[in-house]
C-alpha cells in the first residue's frame, strides 16, 4: 500500500528505503508488472473521474478506508 501512495504522491521520488524493500521481495520482472498495474489503474481512475462515472455501490465501503484510498480521492486531493 505504501508503494501505491507513493506512486500517486510522487512517482519520481519513491524513497529509496522502500524501494529496496521492494527489490527484496520482488523479482524484476514483478516490479516491473506491480508498476504497471498500478499505473493502469492510476489511469482508470483518472478516466472514470474526468468521465464522471459513478462509483458501483459495492465500492463505497472504500471511502471509509485512509483518504488516500477514498474512491474521491483525486477529486479532494488526498494528503
Amino acid at each position: 500500500m505504501e508503494f501505491g501512495r507513493e506512486l500517486v504522491r510522487a512517482p519520481h521520488s519513491i524513497p529509496e528505503p522502500l524501494y529496496a524493500s521492494l527489490s527484496r521481495q520482488f523479482a524484476p520482472a514483478q516490479r516491473v508488472l506491480l508498476v504497471a498495474f498500478a499505473g493502469l489503474m492510476v489511469a482508470t481512475n483518472v478516466a472514470n473521474a474526468v468521465g464522471r462515472v459513478p462509483v458501483d455501490p459495492e465500492l463505497h465501503r472504500a471511502e471509509d478506508a485512509e483518504p488516500e484510498l477514498a474512491m474521491n480521492a483525486l477529486e479532494s486531493g488526498a494528503e
